[in-house]
């Protein structure tokens, strides 16, 4: 009893103490007109009660206050030590986020590409007020688009990069510069040509404003590689690393000495580690931080990184001390609102975190299909869909090959069957951790899958449809397959090369050789007699005979091969399917830079193909074997960006 009596006297006495100690600084502030000896005295109450928030932000407050009117900048850091380091003391905190927002806080602007006319913009996080800072007169004039972007601490210049396929460019075996340009519009310069099919993109600003993190692949050796970039001169200083995989949330630390960043495991891959590395280059390899996760930025303090990770107990936020680019203790969980898929848009002075979402909502449509008008436009019916398709995340359906039912994906690793006849639906759970493609065998029981195995191995599996059991069949190293008429080898269209693969043995067999790595996303399906495959990319339709090993072009864009086709074209084959009689392919076509979407019947024995315009941006496509049906893919996308406040855990 005595040792509490004694406690809560002392606290009392504190509280006094404090309270005194304030009036004094206080009446110097005011009364004397010293605002520099009240801004020292403000200090000391800081310091001494740094563990009683109440006290010591109230003095902060205070003291940001006395060095605004002297006009000192340090009065943002006593605001931002409030916010930071004091997120409980209320009123206070209130005042000091009041002050940062009137004085222009960092972090306020976000700059980003405006897709319509592939100008740059920047929006006002405060305001929601977005506007271009460039004005190229869109897609079509310029020749062009604005790529990656980077907006400077104190919001007043930006790092992007300008992919031309003019033919000044093209002349030059240029298709990225990287530039600066002042916010207000002004000032444009280029900054630095990446030559051939290199590639750049600029990530985080130092804290000074004075360098530029950026990922460079293909100028030197072709290895992806970290740079620091001068905005003023265009000059760049490589940091080492280990690897050749993109590095990407390239993220300088509060002090401005360490940089973090995200790099893949392997090419094109999902999952990515977060690192460290010293910002001079001095550090003898960069340090790996954390396994499989998403790097979201530094603590306002500089002495932990913020990552995001998902596992088998959901998609959480974590904070991992780092002392001189080393993990200096256990991940802690912050208790926080999922924030699943979010791309960081960077953590503010004060400890806000403003991150990026995509919404994509994707829906089957099953409509009819009339050779004549091409798909009518009211729906016989629809259903959500999952974006599978590793390569694209377009969604994914397939009419089975008598047309009595009709599979589509639903989530990462459940497939939807719907009986054409009656409209019964039931779900099938795979177990495996991702489904990427699958297709119907022919006697419509089963299915050949690829997917990735609940070990981690990717290959292509046989699922039973009607209890969703799977089997391993053969190792997979591509992405897009088509089944025999006999079911019993898949043909595998790759980048490179047309294979056909026997399924009973694994074994794997080279047909045709081609190198379409330019040209986007392969596709295949067979034709409806199983003598012939259709491989489809961006800017390619062929037909391959089976029998005779011939590929004849129904349909190639001019004056593409080697080029970025996917920015330098007008339109761009999305997915395409047999007629019924097999006669036509009928090809989802997208417009590039605001093009048209379109619906082309192609002649297989050659010619110019019908053409109808439709409204909706579509992704996948499957005709009925009659005919009569058509199963697309709705895409609707686009981008959220949110802000959460006050997750860090305060200073205790």
């Amino acid at each position: 009893m005595k040792i509490l009596v004694f406690a809560v006297c002392t606290l009392m006495v504190g509280a006094q103490s404090a309270e005194k100690l304030l009036e004094g600084a206080r009446h110097k502030e005011v009364m004397g007109g010293d605002l520099k000896g009240a801004i020292a005295e403000y200090r000391k109450i800081a310091e001494r009660f740094a563990k009683q928030p109440e006290i010591a932000a109230q003095a902060l407050v205070k003291m940001g206050a006395c060095q605004e009117k002297l006009g000192e900048a340090e009065s943002r850091r006593s605001y931002e030590r409030v916010v930071k380091e004091y997120a409980g003391a209320g009123a206070f905190v209130v005042q000091a986020r009041a002050r940062l927002a009137a004085m222009g806080e960092t972090g306020r602007y976000l700059s980003h590409v405006d897709w319509t006319t592939g100008d740059l913009a920047i929006r006002d996080l405060r305001t929601g007020e977005s506007k271009r800072v460039t004005n190229y007169g869109g897609h079509k004039k310029a020749e062009g688009e604005v790529e990656g972007t980077s907006i400077s601490p104190d919001g007043k210049r930006i790092v992007f990069g300008w992919g031309g396929w003019d033919k000044a460019s093209k002349a030059e075996g240029i298709y990225l510069q990287l530039r600066v340009i002042n916010a207000d519009g002004s000032g444009e310069r280029l900054l630095r040509k990446i030559p051939g099919k290199g590639w750049a993109e600029s990530y985080g600003w130092s804290p000074d404003g004075k360098l530029v993190g950026v990922c460079l692949s293909g100028e030197a050796n072709g290895d992806a590689q970290i740079a620091l970039l001068l905005p003023d001169s265009g000059a760049l200083r490589v940091i080492p690393t280990d690897s050749k995989f993109w590095k990407s949330y390239i993220s300088f630390s509060p002090d401005g000495k360490w940089l973090a960043y995200e790099e893949r495991l392997v090419e094109r891959g999902r999952s990515r580690n977060i690192f460290v590395v010293a910002a001079d280059g001095t550090s003898p390899a960069p340090a790996k931080l954390v396994d499989n996760a998403n790097l979201m930025g530094w603590s306002p303090s500089g002495d932990a990184i913020i990552f995001r990770k998902e596992d088998v107990a959901g998609d959480h936020l974590y904070t991992l001390p780092v002392v001189k680019g080393e993990a200096r203790a256990e991940a802690a969980i912050l208790h926080t609102p999922s924030i699943g898929n979010a791309q960081s848009l960077g953590l503010t002075a004060t400890g806000d975190l403003f991150y990026g979402v995509q919404i994509q909502r994707l829906d089957a449509w099953i409509t009819r299909l009339d050779t004549v008008a091409g798909l009518v436009p009211d729906p016989l019916a629809k259903f959500a869909v999952a974006g599978i398709e590793f390569a694209n995340n377009a969604g994914y359906l397939r009419f089975s090959a008598d047309g009595k039912q009709l599979a589509a994906a639903v989530s990462v690793n459940s497939i939807k069957i719907r009986n054409m006849a009656d409209a019964a639906e039931r779900v099938l759970t795979l177990q495996v951790k991702e489904l990427r493609r699958f297709e119907w065998m022919p006697d419509g029981a089963s299915f050949v899958a690829s997917a990735v195995g609940l070990d981690g191995k990717i290959g292509l599996y046989r699922v039973g449809a009607s209890n969703g059991e799977v089997a391993f069949v053969c190792l997979d190293t591509g992405m897009s397959f088509a089944l025999s008429a006999d079911g019993k080898s898949a043909f595998r269209f790759a980048s490179r090369a047309l294979s056909v693969i026997d399924l009973a043995t694994g074994n794997e067999r080279v047909l045709l050789s081609r190198d379409f790595s330019e040209q986007g996303t392969p596709n295949i399906r067979p034709s409806r007699d199983g003598k012939s495959l259709m491989l489809t990319t961006m800017g390619y339709i062929g037909i391959y005979d089976i029998a005779s090993n011939e590929l004849r072009e129904i349909y190639k864009r001019s004056g593409e091969i080697g080029e970025a086709v996917w920015v330098a074209v007008r339109v761009a084959v999305r997915v395409a399917d047999w007629s019924a009689d097999g006669r036509q392919i009928v090809a989802l076509v997208h417009g590039i830079n605001n093009g048209p979407n379109e619906l082309r019947f192609y002649p297989v024995s050659g010619g110019a193909p019908r053409v109808h315009t439709i409204p909706e941006k579509f992704r996948n496509l499957s005709i009925s074997p009659d005919g009569i049906h058509a199963a697309i893919v709705k895409s609707d996308d686009y981008m959220q960006v949110w802000a959460l406040e006050n997750f860090l855990p305060g200073k205790k």
